[in-house]
């Protein structure tokens, strides 16, 4: 009797995984952050056509080229979002090492295979298409951030683990990203991983060394490379753009007009001045500028309070996570989105100095745009699981 029974706990302890995990696809998601989703998703969408279609016309003899390649994108990305949210995230925990090494490889791809645009070597063509696989290496860093610390969370305290490892990381992937040069991603990436850390229970001590070993790393770069012209270069165009006017201040002046000559309601969605080929990577990095000159400071608040809900709803999944592995996942996909958010419309409005990043889900681009869903899809999988501890 006591054999039998002990046979059919051993049964049960094997198969209540495999039912947990088909039970967890048809839980509900996280509708709130779902909702918001689609909402900054579509508005992108518009946003995206109105500030593309006069430079899709001078470059490829229609209104709507940049547009359909965006509205692709969104439909690939919105089906991938929608496959992995049903899928249990820990299964990443099982490969963080094979991740590693594959965001590593991307980075080396555009080494050797690169294509250079606007003298920068960031792009690789496959099948036809071109994309940036510093994308990937950032979602890949936060996957092996995020397991190193679940896994080592009780010697986050400690040098070898809560320190070197990250460290080495770091170097390679911004030795590579440095080369390309693309130094917004090597920003958002140390900007997030450090946060990552921190959260996970850096202790005090190596937050200190560590803040100063990147301390002498910049100075180095300072003091024996090209690297203090570039900063000084857009600190100065930051200070005072209407000194180059025509070079290195343009861009954030016909990003000020187009926010400036907004008003409070807008010139009427569709008719902006700016996007005329006067401001540059206007269906890009300043997007917001031409949402601001045609929605103006009404809609853009209402635009900035949308991100705002998304962040906040973000980071509520990610503290309420079922694990330690989901807490850091979710804390590091939206710290990333944040610092994105935060520093595009810091850039645009001129409240710092340019840096070159976009804005998610209004930013024209592919690649990106097809990651940052696979990543809500990973938040919403952290959120479905959520849901599934909750109802026992």
């Amino acid at each position: 009797m006591t054999e039998t029974n002990h046979n059919t706990t051993a049964q049960n302890v094997t198969v209540m995984p495999r039912k947990e995990k088909k039970r967890a696809r048809f839980i509900g998601m996280d509708a709130p952050f779902f909702m918001l989703v689609c909402t900054l998703l579509f508005f992108g969408l518009v946003i995206v056509y109105s500030a593309s279609y006069s430079l899709s016309l001078r470059d490829h003899d229609t209104t709507s080229y940049y547009i359909l390649h965006q509205a692709a994108f969104a439909l690939v990305g919105f089906g991938l979002m929608l496959v992995i949210s049903r899928f249990d995230y820990r299964w990443l925990k099982r490969y963080w090492l094979v991740i590693l090494g594959l965001s590593v490889l991307a980075l080396v791809a555009v080494e050797l295979f690169g294509v250079v645009r606007n003298f920068s070597k960031r792009w690789i063509i496959v099948a036809g298409i071109q994309f940036q696989p510093s994308e990937l290496t950032k979602i890949g860093l936060i996957v092996f951030f995020a397991a190193f610390i679940d896994k080592y969370h009780d010697k986050m305290k400690t040098l070898r683990y809560g320190l070197v490892p990250y460290i080495g990381v770091m170097a390679v992937v911004g030795l590579l990203l440095y080369r390309q040069p693309h130094m917004s991603a090597l920003i958002l990436i140390a900007m997030t991983c450090f946060v990552m850390i921190f959260v996970g229970g850096l202790a005090w001590k190596w937050i200190i060394s560590g803040g100063a070993l990147v301390g002498a790393v910049g100075l180095y770069l300072m003091l024996f490379t090209n690297f203090l012209g570039y900063i000084q270069r857009r600190v100065e165009a930051w200070q005072n753009p209407y000194a180059d006017p025509l070079g290195s201040g343009y861009q954030t002046i016909q990003s000020l007009y187009a926010v400036g000559s907004g008003g409070l309601f807008g010139l009427g969605l569709g008719n902006g001045r700016q996007k005329q080929l006067f401001l540059p990577e206007s269906h890009n990095d300043y997007v917001f500028s031409i949402a601001a000159e045609e929605l103006g400071f009404i809609g853009a608040m209402l635009i900035i309070l949308v991100f705002a809900a998304f962040m906040i709803r973000g980071f509520w999944i990610a503290f309420h996570a079922r694990d330690r592995f989901g807490m850091m996942l979710a804390v590091g996909i939206m710290t990333m989105l944040s610092l994105q958010i935060v520093i595009n419309i810091a850039v645009v409005t001129n409240a710092m100095p340019v840096t070159g990043m976009s804005l998610p889900f209004f930013s024209y681009g592919g690649t990106s745009l097809v990651v940052l869903l696979c990543e809500m899809g990973l938040m919403l999988s952290v959120s479905r699981q959520i849901r599934l501890k909750k109802e026992g």
